[in-house]
């Protein structure tokens, strides 16, 4: 079964959370999830989410996506561990996937 995937090329000014709603709407997703983007071992997420999370584990490390740009993590991620969906980046660009594949196993319900 081939994956389902986008390659969407956005500025990088862009906050985290930005690329976020993009993401929803080039997917055609709803945003009905919670969702984070995995930077080696941080995790950038809507502040919401950050509190949630912050009672299972060490979160300091970890940042809200409204005060993260897209060129911070495209500097940041090289070398580390991505997961957004499925990221690969490049000096100007991020690249996302959505892999039909990973929403079988229940880790991108369109919105992880």
């Amino acid at each position: 079964e081939p994956p389902i995937w986008r390659r969407i090329v956005v500025p990088t000014s862009w906050p985290m959370s930005t690329l976020h709603h993009y993401v929803q709407w080039v997917m055609g997703w709803q945003d009905t999830h919670a969702h984070e983007f995995r930077i080696g071992d941080q995790i950038i997420a809507p502040d919401w989410w950050l509190k949630e999370i912050s009672l299972d584990r060490d979160s300091g490390n970890d940042r809200d996506e409204r005060r993260v740009k897209v060129a911070t993590v495209v500097s940041e991620a090289a070398g580390a561990p991505t997961e957004c969906v499925g990221c690969a980046t490049t000096a100007r660009q991020l690249a996302i996937d959505g892999d039909e594949r990973l929403r079988s196993q229940g880790r991108g319900d369109r919105n992880n």
